[in-house]
């Protein structure tokens, strides 16, 4: 998360956005820093880093930065509450491969690995 150095701070001890938006990422930050910035904005938070499901708030999505390589991580991904995934290096990978086929190539076995990985007693996405 953000980090809040004393150095950066306004003369009344609070962050301003834009200390907070350029400062480097800081892993000591609480809750209690993310429910600060939900009050000073309406615009959507993206948190890296949130390894538990504890760590999130009622309302937030989950994206998966990553790790998503084979239709089984995408079945884990939507399983732990994932609502979508960042897929740049798969789609570069099929670009590489073959141009605009190699990605459709790709995109053809992520979801044939999904649905091969479902029959293992959830049919739906939705059953999740």
């Amino acid at each position: 998360m953000m980090s809040r150095s004393t150095s950066a701070l306004p003369r009344n001890g609070e962050p301003t956005f834009s200390t907070c938006a350029h400062t480097p990422f800081d892993p000591s930050h609480t809750r209690s820093d993310v429910e600060w910035l939900h009050s000073i904005t309406r615009l959507p938070i993206v948190l890296k880093g949130v390894l538990a499901a504890e760590d999130r708030r009622g309302q937030d999505r989950v994206l998966i930065d990553g790790g998503i390589r084979r239709g089984p991580d995408v079945l884990t991904a939507l399983a732990l509450g994932a609502r979508g995934g960042d897929r740049r290096r798969a789609y570069l990978r099929g670009l590489a491969v073959d141009g605009e086929q190699g990605v459709r190539d790709l995109l053809r076995l992520l979801r044939e690995e999904l649905e091969l990985a479902m029959l293992s007693g959830r049919p739906t996405i939705g059953s999740l």
